[in-house]
């Protein structure tokens, strides 16, 4: 996926990285032990131009939030922060996002030079398994402010579980389609099918399987699943192509609920649109 927006974790590398170190938190390692852990996991991406301050910067951020950033790591991302490193990227885009991610870059100098929060207590995991039958399908309305600019608000994003697949640590979540609607009218359950997934990449081959359409939603616990969700029914999955059905589970592009609007639009602005 890369990078899709200005914000400090709207970039694969950076959820990345706050998802394993989050995970060494809850595996019961030290603060120490998991920022060690972390930069020896991303060492290739380390000795990358680009995706370097990312993972620095990254991981400040989500060890400030926690109460464990080292001065070590705080002098690494502030000096990264002071050079401009990671901006070429930015500056090729143009002046508008390059000064919006500076901005971003601004915000979270003054976090991380500020007293960060007590310690905060890292639970183990409690491993989930996602309800949700095959064929279930939900409808969820696009109420956020790029959605609102974009030219989404109130359309219907509509999730279809076609299989089920697994995310670290064990938690067993959904495989699904997505699709948008045109309008803002709901539909129903019986118009599903007439409507077109949407492309979550192109060409991606792991051995012999091609999986364009199919995506994991990160549902690790109840609590996090929207509650606005809208469950329309359940009906038949109709598959793309019959090579579209993996025979093992595979690395999908995957997809969690807080940046469910801002991925599906730039998504669908890049593959689907018309």
């Amino acid at each position: 996926m890369g990078t899709w927006g200005p914000g400090l974790y709207s970039d694969d590398v950076a959820c990345d990285v706050k998802e394993y170190y989050m995970n060494c938190l809850r595996e019961e390692m030290s603060g120490e032990e998991a920022e060690a852990a972390t930069v020896s996991y991303f060492k290739d991406e380390l000795s990358d131009s680009d995706d370097g301050p990312i993972v620095v910067l990254s991981l400040a951020e989500t060890a400030w939030r926690v109460g464990r950033l080292s001065e070590v790591l705080k002098k690494a991302a502030i000096d990264i922060i002071d050079k401009g490193e990671g901006l070429e990227r930015w500056e090729a885009e143009g002046k508008q996002l390059l000064k919006k991610r500076q901005a971003v870059l601004t915000k979270l100098k003054e976090k991380l030079l500020s007293p960060q929060p007590p310690e905060k207590k890292v639970y183990k995991y409690r491993i989930y398994k996602c309800e949700w039958k095959i064929g279930d399908v939900y409808a969820y309305r696009f109420e956020s402010e790029i959605a609102k600019e974009k030219g989404y608000y109130g359309k219907y994003l509509l999730i279809q579980k076609v299989d089920e697949g697994s995310w670290y640590p064990g938690h067993v979540v959904p495989i699904v389609y997505f699709r948008l609607t045109k309008d803002t009218s709901l539909p129903s359950i019986d118009d599903i099918n007439d409507i077109e997934c949407l492309i979550m990449g192109l060409g991606e081959i792991e051995p012999e399987i091609i999986y364009d359409y199919r995506s994991k939603l990160l549902n690790t616990s109840k609590k996090i699943i929207p509650k606005k969700l809208i469950y329309l029914g359940n009906v038949d999955v109709v598959h793309h192509n019959p090579e579209y059905i993996p025979k093992y589970d595979v690395s999908y592009a995957s997809f969690e609920w807080k940046q469910i609007e801002e991925k599906m639009i730039s998504l669908y602005e890049r593959y689907s649109k018309k």
